[in-house]
């Protein structure tokens, strides 16, 4: 399989993966569960199933690469399995999900950027077009073609759509020199689940678990491992500006899991919205405007 395949294949894995838990992650919430529990829960599962995958397939691993390397790792794991989680939950709870569904997105265009500054990829003006015109059908699609008026909670979903672009930056910092993708994947959940009981802690809600629903809450974590995993398979061979305008394909997924399994309905503004974002992943594609390494 050449490079250029691998590249599709990973951030085409990584993509549904995160779709499909959006998904059930939707259903879950609506059951009535604290979504800091949730993030809680899902984050310890996708440690427990990531360390079963490693200590199976590759023990010595977790102790491989520098020092440099696995406090980058963990860095990362804090802010972007972490930090940036927190934040943008309390920020959705403090805005609205049209707001919430756009402005986290905004995470592409602050990868872009970071990318730019810190890993000396290139910003071209077609690349800035691209960008630009998959955010817009990513805004058709949240609110439906609709104006969304600023909310407080906006900042803090800004604030944790930076966190997310940072945290993929280290990772594609580390993975490029003696780390492996699996063992980034894994401190981003082990750090991330810690970040969380630590929260909780402090805000003194206690942890709790509904029985009623585990099955969908190990699903959730299984899921959330394969998206941490498919992410930085994505970093370990392609650009950091790649693996995240090719992932702007999630909202268009999404939306058609939605339309054809849960029954809802679209409008005129979310199939524009759909068409642009995925006539600008063609583009990439096809202009290999993000292939650098």
């Amino acid at each position: 399989m050449t490079k250029f395949s691998l590249k599709f294949q990973y951030v085409s894995l990584f993509s549904i993966s995160w779709s499909l838990n959006i998904i059930l992650t939707r259903i879950i919430l609506q059951r009535g569960i604290d979504p800091i529990q949730l993030a809680f829960q899902t984050l310890v599962g996708s440690t427990i199933f990531l360390a079963i995958f490693l200590l199976a397939t590759n023990p010595k691993s977790l102790i491989s690469g520098s020092k440099k390397s696995i406090f980058g790792a963990i860095i990362s794991g804090v802010i972007g399995g972490g930090l940036a989680n927190i934040v943008s939950n309390i920020g959705l709870n403090l805005s609205t999900a049209a707001n919430y569904g756009f402005l986290i997105k905004t995470s592409t265009a602050f990868v872009v950027l970071l990318a730019y500054l810190f890993l000396k990829e290139s910003l071209s003006r077609l690349k800035v077009i691209l960008v630009a015109t998959m955010l817009l059908g990513s805004y058709l699609i949240s609110t439906k073609g609709k104006l969304i008026l600023p909310q407080i909670g906006d900042i803090f979903i800004l604030l944790g759509a930076l966190g997310f672009a940072v945290a993929t930056i280290i990772n594609k910092a580390v993975i490029k020199k003696d780390i492996l993708p699996n063992v980034v994947s894994f401190y981003r959940a082990l750090m991330g689940a810690i970040v969380s009981v630590l929260f909780l802690v402090v805000t003194k809600n206690m942890i709790s678990f509904n029985i009623e629903l585990l099955f969908l809450i190990i699903l959730s974590s299984f899921l959330q491992s394969l998206i941490y995993v498919y992410l930085n398979k994505t970093l370990s061979v392609a650009s950091a500006s790649y693996t995240t305008i090719m992932s702007m394909a999630v909202p268009v997924i999404v939306l058609l899991i939605s339309v054809i399994f849960l029954k809802e309905l679209f409008i005129l503004p979310q199939i524009i919205g759909a068409i642009l974002i995925i006539g600008a992943g063609i583009m990439t594609q096809k202009t290999k405007v993000a292939h650098h390494d």
